[in-house]
């Protein structure tokens, strides 16, 4: 297991309309099931609180025709808590900044 605290917030832009979920299988290779998801297929999401510190987190996009999109695993210190993890989405590239 692991601690959902300290986190940062996730924020998704992206070029088209994709729904959102965060998978906290990390380094272990299994797939475990998705954390937390967004709703709807929209352009921005934000979600708070949801990216832990020191654990390797990753993130599925879904386009409304169903396509899925996996960011890169990304992993932030203790010191990036509450701080804002972006995550854009452009012309199907993932790339994380923060």
């Amino acid at each position: 297991g692991f601690s959902l605290w300290p986190a940062g917030n996730l924020v998704v832009i992206s070029d088209v309309p994709v729904k959102v979920n965060v998978d906290y299988s990390g380094s272990t290779g299994e797939t475990t099931p998705y954390g937390y998801g967004s709703d709807g297929f929209l352009t921005s999401h934000r979600m708070n609180d949801v990216f832990p510190a020191n654990h390797k987190t990753r993130v599925m996009l879904t386009d409304e025709a169903g396509n899925r999109y996996y960011s890169p695993q990304y992993q932030i210190g203790v010191s990036d808590q509450c701080k804002d993890v972006k995550l854009s989405f452009t012309s199907g590239q993932l790339k994380w900044e923060l």
